[in-house]
């Protein structure tokens, strides 16, 4: 039941994880909901994407529309403070292997510059003009 609330697969192996996830930390079940209902969200809008790598150089993940091929522009903000954009348009094998793409161009790479960002600092991306965070977004920098 629990499953198909958070429209997720109900196989051993996920119930196993959400099991693992729910018994020993309050916030690890927390931090679980939140992307179990980011992953929803972003599904009714019509998206999937993920914020794979988060350091204090650049960041990187995939972002694409779950109908059609046009890359999609996504919004990076560190602080909750606007920081720049870039187009998920790099190619992405592991999606086309996944069964995420048929071409597997949804990659994001994105260098915060001279400066980069302190550890600690926190990371959103974004579907470029909403409030659609990717999976694995909000993240400190570690």
């Amino acid at each position: 039941m629990l499953c198909r609330f958070c429209d997720i697969p109900s196989d051993a192996a996920m119930l196993e994880a959400v099991q693992n996830v729910i018994n020993p930390s309050p916030e690890a079940y927390i931090q679980w909901t939140e992307a179990v209902e980011r992953r929803k969200q972003l599904k009714y809008e019509g998206y999937e994407g993920n914020l794979d790598v988060v350091n204090d150089e650049f960041l990187a993940g995939w972002a694409k529309k779950k109908v059609g091929d046009a890359p999609i522009q996504v919004e990076i903000f560190v602080n909750q403070q606007l920081h720049g954009r870039t187009i998920a348009n790099l190619h992405r094998q592991d999606l086309i292997d996944a069964g995420v793409s048929n071409h597997g161009m949804a990659g994001f790479h994105y260098e915060y510059g001279e400066h980069g960002i302190a550890k600690g600092d926190v990371v959103s991306v974004r579907i470029e003009n909403t409030d659609l965070d990717l999976i694995g977004s909000p993240r400190k920098c570690d």
